[in-house]
C-alpha cells in the first residue's frame, strides 16, 4: 500500500510548447522508470509526470533534472510536489465559490521556498484586472483574458521571486488530482 507522500508530481517547465523543446511522454516515462520511480503516469505533452519514490522532493529535482540534461540539448526546470502539497493547493483555492473559466484561473508553482507575500504584494495591483493571490505553496492568478496576453506572466514572477516556476490551468490540476487516488 502506497503512502500519500510518496505519490509526487513532477512538473516540467517550457516543453512542447509550439512545436519548441520538444519532449515525447514515452521518452519521459522512461527516464522515470530509468530512475527507478513507480507507477509511472503522464498527462497531456506539457510535462506532468506522476509516479510514486521514498525520495524527497529536492533529490527527485536535482536528480531528473540531471537525467533530462543527459538527453536534451536545453535546460528543462523540474519542480516536484507529493500529493498532500498537491492537494493542500487545490484545497486553498482562493476563488473557490466563484464563477470562472477554468482556463483563465493558473496556479504557478514556485521552485525555491521565497517569501511570496512579500515579494509579490507590491504588484498585485498593476496588473488589474488580473488578479494574483499568494497562497501558502502556490501563487493562484486569475486571468481577465488570456493569458498569454498579460504582463503577469512566468518571466515577472522569475524575475521578481528569483526562483524558477511553473504554472498549470485549473482543469489540469483537478485532472492530476483526481489521478492520485
Amino acid at each position: 500500500m502506497s503512502r500519500v507522500e510518496d505519490k509526487k508530481i513532477a512538473l516540467l517547465r517550457g516543453i512542447n510548447v509550439g512545436g519548441h523543446r520538444p519532449v515525447r511522454m514515452l521518452d519521459l516515462r522512461q527516464i522515470a522508470l530509468d530512475l527507478g520511480y513507480l507507477n509511472i503516469k503522464t498527462y497531456l505533452q506539457s510535462g506532468n509526470l506522476l509516479f510514486q519514490s521514498d525520495a524527497s522532493n529536492a533529490q527527485i529535482e536535482q536528480d531528473l533534472s540531471a537525467s533530462l540534461a543527459a538527453h536534451y540539448p536545453f535546460d528543462i526546470p523540474v519542480i516536484v510536489r507529493d500529493a498532500a502539497m498537491w492537494n493542500q493547493v487545490v484545497a486553498e483555492n482562493p476563488f473557490k465559490g466563484e464563477d470562472f473559466d477554468h482556463k483563465q484561473l493558473h496556479v504557478c508553482f514556485v521552485q525555491k521556498s521565497v517569501p511570496l507575500q512579500a515579494l509579490l504584494n507590491p504588484f498585485k495591483e498593476k496588473f488589474a484586472p488580473d488578479r494574483l493571490v499568494c497562497g501558502n505553496r502556490a501563487l493562484y492568478i486569475r486571468y481577465d483574458g488570456v493569458s498569454h496576453r498579460s504582463k503577469l506572466n512566468l518571466q515577472f514572477l522569475e524575475k521578481q521571486l528569483g526562483s524558477k516556476c511553473t504554472a498549470r490551468n485549473w482543469r489540469s490540476l483537478l485532472k492530476i488530482q483526481s489521478m492520485l487516488t
